[in-house]
């Protein structure tokens, strides 16, 4: 499957955020947590993928654990290469 989503990605032009995704989907779910975590993990991922906590929506209000990866990834990037943290 992994083959095949590389390849629509290539043919779609948007190769760079599939390989996120492809890359995402061979580790463990970042908002995966503990039985006594998991409404912290929920309301974290509802956070990065529509603002609801007064955080910056990083996924633009979509409701896709993939687009928030890709976002949370490229966030991670984009302040990794300006020194943040």
């Amino acid at each position: 499957h992994a083959a095949k989503l590389l390849l629509y990605g290539a043919s779609f032009g948007c190769l760079d955020p599939v390989l996120t995704i492809t890359g995402c989907l061979t580790l463990k779910s970042p908002f995966s947590a503990p039985h006594d975590h998991r409404d912290a993990a929920e309301a974290a991922r509802l956070a990065l993928s529509a603002g609801g906590t007064g955080c910056h929506p990083l996924a633009g209000g979509q409701q896709s654990d993939h687009l928030v990866m890709v976002a949370a990834y490229n966030g991670w990037r984009q302040a990794h290469s300006t020194g943040g943290s």
